[in-house]
């Protein structure tokens, strides 16, 4: 993912976030963006769905597919 960092002009006395022409554009910090969580996500299970079953009576067999998928 990535995050980004926004620039906004605030008020010093308290903190508030007021309209941009109230600041200086020579001292505005360029808005920035940088990579986060770049790990790939870790492996895990995934299970399928059960199959028909093999037989309409007598002890049929279902399966489904488990593997393991980053």
């Amino acid at each position: 993912g990535s995050q980004a960092q926004s620039v906004v002009c605030k008020k010093l006395s308290d903190g508030s976030t007021v309209l941009n022409h109230f600041c200086s554009p020579e001292t505005k910090m360029p808005e920035r963006q940088r990579p986060c969580n770049t790990e790939p996500c870790p492996p895990a299970w995934v299970i399928g769905n059960w199959s028909e079953c093999s037989r309409s009576c007598n002890e049929g067999v279902r399966t489904r597919s488990i593997f393991c998928k980053r």
